[in-house]
């Protein structure tokens, strides 16, 4: 294949940057998420339930909200990876 490929991608401040013995070492995570698998209840609202009976001496309701998903990296978990080393260090010029 010729030409440029394009490469999507997210950046996060929840990255650390602070890494190595200098501490100004980041990480990078690439991942092919081709190769990954997400599962969830797709556009379900979260199961919602309500309990009465465990608060009612002080007038009160217990409510409970919850719902699934799952990960996987598939059958490739190199698929995700972590790219780390002296070589994200950004040189002092």
């Amino acid at each position: 294949m010729s030409g440029n490929v394009l490469v999507p991608f997210v950046t996060s401040g929840n990255m650390p940057t602070n890494l190595g013995a200098g501490t100004n070492e980041p990480r990078i995570i690439v991942a092919d998420f081709r190769d990954c698998i997400l599962m969830g209840e797709g556009n379900a609202a979260p199961a919602q339930l309500r309990f009465d009976e465990p608060l009612s001496a002080s007038l009160g309701i217990r409510l409970v909200s919850y719902g699934y998903s799952a990960f996987a990296p598939g059958p490739q978990p190199k698929a995700i990876s972590v790219i780390s080393g002296t070589g994200l260090i950004v040189p002092a010029l």
